[in-house]
């Protein structure tokens, strides 16, 4: 204790209750000297008391802050009451809440100031890693871009497919965090790349896609997936030119298509026509559209091309991803960093990208010795588990097909309801599902058995 006497009195200024305390000597402990009378007057007619301070709850509430950093002021000012028979503010409890993160994850402004620093620590921690930040003439934040080593090496390993999305910070200083986000084998996401910038525009955009385009050692065609944000459209045509293939996000496209109609049928068949992977299939659902509404089967052609959205009509492959999940799944995620001073926020994504990695690099080496032990021996085209559940799904639907035989190279297929064409060579299916995905469709499977 650091006092020798305590007087404690009564906030009401018409009582005149007061208790009297002295300091025992050798132990944080007191002695009561003096009680005057027994306190009737109830004291304040009110919940508040100025010394629960946001400073004090910073202070006594920084666990919980610690492990549960999705813990908002509202919650505070509930606990507080029940706990402490003690009403806040919300402006309280705001503070309490800054004031308790950046004591866990340092103040915003330090962040923006030691980013060239933390830039530099990865570079020189993580060989083969980018990083720089861009600043203004007068010195202050414009923005950066991070792609960790073990991203950029690995993304050559997965499909050829990239998620692009922006979110919104949360954080004092507000910002946009951009992503380009992948799939890996086992279905799983794969994050590539991040950016901060101070607004969403075709400038920033421009400089996240060319600052992705110079990491990325894909060797194969990409494919880009996006909700048509603000600079993205323009941006991958610029930056990757008509190498690349960028499809527009189906869940998008269809909630506006809703709001114009508003037709479960019509929206029914616009997902049928989404997913047909023939252009006959195709043509047939645009007619029926068309009967069904004339201008809804005009609005659909003239706000989108079927070549960004439709599965038959797209150049490049989309390996069965209609929507922009793939980007939205991590934004989702980072919901809780997106709160944070930019470093801690750049930290808890290397932290989680990190145990990802780590978690599957584990699952994959248990994986790869159980379905790829030959005679004691782990073969070399061992497959994941998504892919041998593929394949073993279209194995079991390619045995009730018939086939007959043109050459060596080219099988008709029979199905119940269907014909189709599939040339083994080329790894093509007129269904389209083979080309698609990647991996072979129940007809290319019946093929093979042949």
């Amino acid at each position: 204790m650091n006092f020798a006497r305590l007087t404690i009195a009564c906030k009401n200024s018409g009582c005149r209750w007061r208790l009297h305390a002295s300091c025992i000597e050798g132990g944080p402990k007191c002695q009561i000297k003096k009680n005057r009378e027994e306190h009737k007057c109830g004291g304040t007619q009110h919940l508040g008391n100025k010394e629960v301070s946001s400073k004090w709850l910073a202070e006594t509430t920084l666990e919980k802050f610690k492990d549960h950093p999705t813990y908002t002021p509202k919650e505070l000012i509930g606990d507080v009451r029940r706990e402490k028979g003690v009403t806040i503010s919300y402006r309280v409890a705001w503070k309490a809440k800054e004031s308790a993160h950046a004591q866990i994850h340092g103040d915003h402004v330090f962040a923006y100031q030691n980013l060239r620093n933390y830039c530099q620590n990865i570079l020189e921690a993580n060989p083969g890693s980018v990083a720089h930040v861009q600043e203004t003439i007068e010195g202050r934040f414009l923005r950066i871009f991070i792609a960790y080593n073990a991203s950029i090496n690995g993304f050559m390993h997965c499909r050829p497919i990239i998620g692009l999305d922006g979110t919104h910070l949360k954080g004092k200083y507000l910002g946009i965090l951009l992503t380009a986000t992948t799939i890996d084998a086992q279905g799983a996401l794969f994050p590539i790349a991040f950016g901060v910038v101070i607004a969403e525009n075709d400038d920033n955009w421009c400089w996240f896609l060319q600052s992705l385009k110079d990491v990325l050692q894909h060797t194969d065609p990409l494919t880009f997936i996006s909700d048509r944000q603000k600079g993205l459209v323009d941006g991958v045509m610029l930056v990757f030119g008509n190498d690349t293939s960028h499809g527009y996000c189906m869940r998008h496209l269809s909630d506006n298509f809703r709001k114009a109609f508003k037709s479960t049928q019509l929206l029914g068949m616009l997902w049928k026509a989404a997913n047909a992977t023939n252009t006959q299939d195709f043509d047939v659902i645009i007619g029926e559209i068309r009967t069904l509404n004339c201008n809804a089967a005009e609005w659909l052609m003239s706000t989108a091309d079927p070549s960004h959205w439709a599965t038959c009509k797209f150049s490049g492959k989309r390996f069965g991803h209609l929507t922009s999940n793939i980007a939205e799944s991590l934004n989702a995620w980072l919901l809780e960093a997106r709160a944070m001073p930019i470093l801690g926020m750049m930290e808890l994504i290397r932290q989680k990208i990190m145990s990802w990695f780590y978690e599957r690099r584990v699952n994959g080496e248990t994986s790869k010795a159980r379905i790829g032990l030959v005679n004691g021996e782990i073969t070399h085209d061992a497959l994941v588990g998504y892919a041998e559940k593929f394949i073993r799904e279209s194995i079991q639907r390619g045995r009730l097909y018939r086939i007959l035989p043109s050459t060596n190279d080219v099988f008709e297929i029979h199905t119940p309801k269907h014909v189709r064409i599939v040339y083994v060579d080329k790894k093509i299916c007129t269904c389209g599902q083979w080309q698609d995905m990647g991996l072979p469709c129940a007809h290319a499977a019946a093929t093979i058995l042949f």
